[in-house]
């Protein structure tokens, strides 16, 4: 004879859609601040999440119907702060290159301030002379060098320039060339004709 045994066994509920519901809304919250793909990551964990609940009847689904919606609450707000912080970047960017251009243009125009009066008129040897000391000064102190050129001068490069024939009865032209960033770089000197 032979005996049926009922056994109450129950089936085991499924988990694998709500914890794939539960670690897609985890990652759509830690990739909130990126675009596009943590928007799908969100709905496919809302997505997973309903279908857990529905079909497994697991209550983990609503973890992931939570992470889901707020990772798509979180995401345009991310989006927004990031953009917000790029902009003010950029505007911070262009405020120091503004400051910077203008303080650099402030030290052109003090530099060369002290060799414009040499300039634009003609010049006595003693005049010629202050220039050459004053060229040789700077020279001495300062990595931007100033190159001095003509007839009456001569040294130069590791020496000091010097008078090279200078008339107490000529007069002398003094011209200016700039560099590339607007600096005085070479003063020519030339008797007046």
């Amino acid at each position: 004879m032979e005996e049926k045994v009922e056994t109450n066994v129950k089936k085991p509920r499924g988990k694998a859609l709500s914890i794939t519901a539960l670690v897609l809304g985890i990652i759509a919250l830690v990739l909130c601040w990126i675009p596009i793909i943590p928007w799908m990551i969100a709905v496919a964990a809302i997505v997973f999440g309903i279908l857990g609940l529905v079909k497994e009847k697991n209550p983990m689904g609503i973890a992931g119907i939570v992470m889901g919606t707020i990772g798509l609450i979180l995401i345009p707000i991310m989006l927004l702060v990031l953009g917000v912080g790029i902009m003010t970047f950029n505007a911070v960017g262009e405020a120091v290159y503004d400051a910077t251009y203008a303080m650099e243009t402030q030290e052109v125009r003090m530099f060369n301030m002290q060799w414009e009066s040499y300039a634009n008129r003609t010049q006595t040897s003693g005049q010629i002379q202050a220039l050459i000391n004053a060229v040789n000064a700077h020279n001495s102190r300062s990595d931007r060098r100033i190159e001095l050129r003509g007839d009456v001068i001569a040294g130069g490069g590791r020496q000091n320039y010097r008078a090279d024939g200078l008339d107490s009865n000529m007069r002398y032209n003094v011209t200016l060339e700039h560099g590339r960033e607007g600096f005085v770089e070479r003063i020519n000197v030339r008797a007046d004709s």
